[in-house]
């Protein structure tokens, strides 16, 4: 078993970058420009005032962003061969093990590809915390929003209501301040560390139970509303509606900007780079452009 190579799938998710207050879409930037002319000072700026630290990575022609912050701890290592393990060592004391993102901004609708290194990396709504920081553009504070296809979405809300709503999250990295009844149910498990829970709300087919039909409808476009933003922690969601039998998968069916890559590491050289990153997530844009476009009205 030694020395083999390892492969990965990580999720690219779309964003877009909208403007602060009201969420509002803005005139397109080019931000390939935009990061080539961001000087040491402003990396440093940006770094002091913000969560993260962020690094300008020229790909293919085009000036990317890379996101990273510290991690408490370093995993450890295990021996393939006799399962011993060991810790894992940084180049020094001044060293610190880190987490990343990996950003890709298309040419239309301040959209973003977004890629993490693993479930704690820098969520996406820090590359408008980033960007704020770093004073890159002025005149304008920006905010993120998931892509979420709005023709489906209005389709579910427009359901007179569903009978079942299936939720599977992590409740570690839940909000602790939700409105939505099913997401406060995650959050106060937070003490339970990094689990990964289920919760299933139901409700009986017949018009007599409309009005609880209809409250586990909005609890659903709320938990829709939640997927995708911030730290990811649901993980699944599937809803049945009235009369159907086979449930609908929530993030794909309404997720739709989105894919999964397949990262492949070296027999030693464990780290996801920002190349192999980023060639593995072009595809995924190129794939998804044209679904991109169609949500953003490009």
């Amino acid at each position: 078993m030694a020395g083999r190579e390892k492969r990965y799938t990580k999720t690219v998710s779309f964003f877009r970058l909208v403007a602060l207050p009201g969420g509002n879409p803005a005139q397109q930037r080019d931000w390939s420009k935009l990061l080539e002319d961001a000087s040491e000072e402003t990396l440093a700026k940006a770094a002091k005032n913000s969560e993260v630290d962020g690094d300008v990575v020229a790909y293919d022609k085009k000036n990317r962003l890379v996101l990273s912050r510290d991690r408490g701890n370093a995993p450890r290592q295990r021996n393939l061969q006799n399962r011993e393990k060991r810790a894992m060592r940084t180049q020094g004391s001044s060293w610190n093990p880190i987490e990343e993102s990996f950003i890709t901004f298309l040419d239309a609708g301040n959209v973003f590809a977004f890629a993490r290194s693993s479930a704690i990396g820098p969520p996406a709504r820090l590359v408008a915390e980033w960007i704020n920081a770093s004073g890159i553009t002025s005149g304008i504070a920006w905010g993120v929003e998931p892509l979420i296809d709005p023709e489906r979405y209005e389709r579910l809300r427009q359901e007179n209501g569903v009978t079942m709503v299936d939720v599977v999250a992590r409740p570690a990295l839940a909000p602790e301040n939700a409105s939505n009844s099913l997401i406060q149910a995650i959050a106060s498990l937070r003490s339970l560390g990094d689990v990964k829970i289920e919760i299933r709300a139901t409700v009986s087919h017949g018009r007599k139970n409309r009005p609880q039909q209809q409250a586990l409808r909005d609890q659903a476009l709320e938990v829709l509303g939640a997927i995708s933003e911030d730290d990811s922690f649901i993980e699944g969601a599937r809803v049945k509606k009235i009369g159907e039998s086979d449930p609908i998968d929530l993030i794909e069916h309404h997720m739709t900007s989105k894919g999964e890559i397949t990262i492949e590491l070296g027999a030693q050289d464990r780290s996801m780079t920002d190349d192999i990153v980023f060639r593995a997530s072009d595809g995924i844009i190129a794939d998804n452009l044209q679904s991109v476009l169609r949500i953003i009205g490009a």
